[in-house]
């Protein structure tokens, strides 16, 4: 983009757009685009696989194969450097001595989120995994001090957080978030 069309999009003046480059270092828009450009070349080279577009049409087995082996070591990788093992330890006491795990997600995370229900039915724990809100919040509403709430969001996005924090609190039920930071 130009300088003028970059301004348009962002909904700012040309003037800011300068303010921003020499906020962060750059002589000029045109140092900018250099270094956009040079991010994009290192990426592609590095192998860093894009989360939302991991293949493309076209691709066959191997390459895909490939695609989702880089994705999922670099998923595994920044999980391990992002974790807190004492969080993780906390976690794992509430759950266990839980009477019971409500899991609260929603879209894309339903799947992985009734998967650990599943597991955490077969090792002896009472869990739920509601998928419509309704009955998230009716969940909510009987939740109390013995039960645990867990609230799954991989995007860092659950539209329905604000409202069910405030009635697991009023209940006094512990309550874990699984996300990005």
């Amino acid at each position: 983009l130009s300088i003028k069309q970059l301004a348009k999009t962002a909904s700012c003046s040309v003037a800011t757009v300068h303010r921003l480059c020499h906020k962060i270092g750059l002589e000029g828009y045109k140092s900018l685009k250099v270094e956009l450009a040079r991010a994009s070349e290192l990426e592609a080279r590095s192998g860093i696989v894009d989360i939302n577009f991991p293949f493309s049409a076209g691709w066959d087995a191997r390459q895909v194969s490939q695609s989702m082996g880089v994705l999922y070591t670099t998923t595994v990788t920044q999980t391990n450097d992002l974790m807190d093992a004492g969080a993780m330890d906390r976690a794992a006491r509430i759950v266990s001595h839980a009477a019971r795990v409500n899991l609260y997600t929603e879209s894309h995370n339903v799947y992985p989120a009734q998967m650990f229900m599943d597991r955490l039915l077969s090792i002896g724990h009472d869990a739920t995994c509601h998928t419509s809100y309704e009955r998230q919040v009716r969940s909510a509403l009987r939740s109390d001090e013995r039960q645990v709430a867990i609230f799954i969001s991989y995007s860092g996005v659950l539209l329905h957080l604000e409202r069910l924090l405030p009635l697991l609190a009023q209940r006094h039920t512990p309550t874990i978030l699984i996300g990005t930071p």
